[in-house]
């Protein structure tokens, strides 16, 4: 088993609705965690990720759910299929669990417009969670942590309409999982309260206004208009994924055969060829999107490996 962690940034912004429409400050709402935060439910990496792998491999039909109507594609089930073993399928009276679980994608470091330029929100719990320590801690609701080299003029910073106090000791981002975040996130990075840190994402979420088109007149349909909203983009998001060895499941020779005409360095290894596999899927994310609305300018994510820890 192989547990790697990921940073995904979002390219573009990203929405991942409720389905239907809701009662409040916009029409259509996107998903949110228990503690209100926006997140990216694993479904949605999970599917996207698949999807993109099966046009990769030029198996559609295993791309989603299998279909016994013949209308829809139908997942092949082979023992080599670079699909169907790396994500599962169900194909008649038969199934195999999938040999990647996903994790849900949390917030890490949520811009924000302050008076002197865009800043990166994080929280301790986040930092701790992340880094899977108890390092970072931040002290009252009025007060925030910035990082070592972040001027804040007569030491107090808005973020939004909310303007806070800024601690003398400073935020220090030191671990190992933080090299891959870019140095600009980092030197304006922002630490305040597990209990401010949701107030403050979802008072400064992306929210657009659409209306339908009337394809006869070309004009406005009447009634027609209606308000989304999104995590906008260069929020960075964090998830984990856990591999599972093939071999305890069966035979992976043909299953690695498979993948390494496409991928020579898997080197008879099941585990490294799922991951071969799911880099696939993650880099097309970067070009095709996750979430809805991918042909409205959203959605695009790129995802970057942080570190593998074999167990």
């Amino acid at each position: 088993m192989d547990i790697v962690k990921y940073l995904a940034t979002a390219l573009d912004p990203i929405h991942i609705g409720t389905g239907g429409y809701r009662l409040g400050r916009v029409d259509n709402t996107i998903i949110r965690d228990f503690d209100n935060v926006p997140k990216i439910p694993a479904t949605a990496i999970a599917g996207a990720i698949r999807s993109y792998a099966a046009l990769y491999f030029e198996k559609r039909g295993c791309a989603g759910k299998d279909d016994i109507t013949g209308k829809g594609g139908r997942q092949c089930g082979e023992t080599n299929c670079p699909i169907c073993v790396t994500f599962g399928y169900s194909k008649d009276t038969e199934a195999r669990v999938s040999m990647v679980s996903f994790s849900d994608a949390r917030i890490l470091f949520f811009p924000v417009s302050t008076m002197i330029g865009p800043v990166w929100v994080t929280s301790p719990g986040r930092l701790n969670e992340f880094t899977n320590s108890q390092n970072y801690e931040c002290g009252s609701d009025e007060e925030l942590k910035v990082a070592e080299n972040f001027q804040a003029p007569d030491g107090r910073i808005n973020l939004g309409w909310v303007l806070f106090k800024v601690k003398k000791d400073h935020l220090t981002l030191s671990d190992a999982g933080f090299a891959q975040i870019p140095s600009v996130i980092k030197n304006n990075a922002i630490c305040v309260t597990d209990r401010i840190f949701p107030l403050i994402v979802n008072a400064n979420l992306e929210v657009r206004t659409s209306v339908s088109i009337d394809p006869f007149t070309g004009a406005a349909l009447e009634g027609a208009l209606f308000t989304y909203e999104a995590v906008p983009r260069i929020t960075i998001f964090w998830f984990e994924c856990i591999y599972q060895d093939y071999k305890n499941f069966g035979d992976a020779k043909g299953y690695i055969s498979k993948v390494g005409e496409k991928f020579p360095d898997v080197q008879d290894n099941a585990i490294k060829a799922a991951k071969a596999v799911v880099r696939t899927g993650m880099d097309w994310c970067e070009v095709l999107g996750i979430g809805g609305m991918n042909t409205r300018g959203f959605g695009r994510l790129r995802i970057n490996v942080v570190n593998s820890g074999g167990k």
